[in-house]
């Protein structure tokens, strides 16, 4: 089953990912500044739209729905629910799929940030963003490298000032005090 999976997002790494951007939203609750929400490409809202309708099949393992809808390697949401499926390699198979994956998730998401404009957050409040915030917690909870580990906390918590994810707990935990 992963095989094809494997195969599947070593092409995603391959092809270029569609432009992302950036709308303004309203003020933030102080009115000090836009804030700004996520658009993802019409190719990746419409790939996403298929995978949701396809009702109790739904399946994110389902090798010929990604095929046919290939944007879904560019959804955050989809690319979230994929990393469901990553686990310890135990065998060389597993190692490759949690290769690719990772590197899928960490492309879109710099490339996500990227078009973010500067000094723009993402609010929790916006469900657009959560799958982005999620992925960056899971990135961030996955370093073996603790300074690496709060470089991404850090990056998360002025991303979302709000600490929806418990961001400022995980760095307590690694450096005894507040970002």
């Amino acid at each position: 089953m992963l095989r094809p999976l494997v195969a599947l997002l070593k092409e995603a790494l391959d092809r270029p990912l569609y432009p992302v951007h950036f709308e303004p939203g309203p003020p933030s609750a102080d009115g000090s500044e836009t804030q700004w929400m996520l658009a993802l490409p019409e190719p990746v809202e419409k790939a996403q739209a298929a995978f949701y309708q396809s009702g109790g099949a739904q399946n994110v393992l389902d090798v010929e729905l990604i095929r046919r809808h290939s944007p879904l390697l560019q959804s955050p949401d989809f690319l979230e629910q994929l990393d469901a499926f990553t686990g310890a390699p135990m065998s060389r198979l597993q190692e490759q799929f949690n290769d690719a994956l990772y590197e899928q998730q960490d492309r879109v998401l710099s490339y996500i940030l990227d078009a973010l404009p500067a000094g723009g957050q993402l609010p929790w409040a916006w469900l657009e963003h959560r799958p982005v915030l999620r992925l960056m917690m899971e990135m961030a909870m996955g370093q073996e490298d603790p300074d690496a580990e709060i470089e991404l906390l850090s990056q998360l918590l002025a991303l979302c000032p709000n600490d929806n994810l418990g961001a400022r707990k995980g760095y307590r935990g690694l450096s005894g005090s507040d970002p």
